[in-house]
């Protein structure tokens, strides 16, 4: 059943690579995005949320950006978290559409709202997060920057679903767009506290620039026992 549905959740985006890395425009390279998601809850309450990225301009090569984020989260009810977080950016050559010259590096303090309900098999979610963009190179600068996710996803078939997100990005600044991810892939649960999603991202920056990106990420959740465990 599992070697079945990864065969699925693989060769059901395959076509997106195949078309999209025949491009050879070089905004619209097809590269990859890979992340790793985790969750380690240490009370009902809270719990610590954390994520890492390699980021390629090309696909399997190339690197583009490498981010490491982290984030303490409080249970407010079932439905509803806030967290408080940082994350350190680095970002490497790729080609002359970068936004940040070559070797930039940035810290990112930030603040969300996260929202999540369901409708018959539908389950959504709704994220809000404020930045502060400290960009360290080449020129130091501040940046105010709100981001705003929605995602829905509905089972396809036993441990398999498909999901559709769309993220929002725009700067305090001017109040105008920054950029826009939208993201359609599958997801299998490969265990208790594990599962895998395999997507096709479109990822659309300042209104001219367009990029294709297959998005890879693994997601684990952990609880910390207590003594009543």
């Amino acid at each position: 059943m599992f070697m079945r549905n990864l065969f699925v959740l693989a060769f059901g985006l395959f076509p997106f690579a195949a078309i999209l890395g025949q491009n050879a425009d070089p905004q619209k390279e097809f590269g990859n995005w890979n992340a790793w998601i985790n969750s380690l809850n240490f009370s009902p309450k809270w719990k610590l949320d954390s994520d890492v990225h390699f980021r390629f301009w090309q696909f399997g090569k190339d690197p583009n950006t490498l981010i490491l984020r982290g984030q303490l989260t409080y249970v407010l009810h079932p439905a509803v978290e806030l967290g408080a977080g940082y994350g350190y950016f680095e970002f490497y050559p790729y080609g002359d559409v970068a936004d940040l010259k070559p070797n930039s590096k940035e810290h990112r303090p930030y603040q969300q709202a996260f929202i999540k309900h369901k409708i018959k098999k539908f389950s959504f979610n709704h994220r809000l997060r404020l930045e502060e963009r400290l960009i360290q190179t080449p020129a130091k600068k501040e940046v105010l920057r709100s981001r705003y996710r929605f995602m829905v996803s509905h089972p396809v078939q036993d441990r398999l679903y498909a999901f559709l997100a769309y993220e929002h990005f725009w700067t305090w600044s001017d109040l105008k767009f920054d950029q826009g991810r939208l993201h359609i892939g599958l997801g299998h649960p490969l265990g208790k506290h594990t599962k895998f999603e395999l997507a096709y991202l479109f990822h659309k920056v300042k209104n001219d620039q367009e990029f294709n990106r297959l998005q890879v990420n693994l997601i684990t959740n952990f609880k910390l026992k207590s003594k009543e465990d």
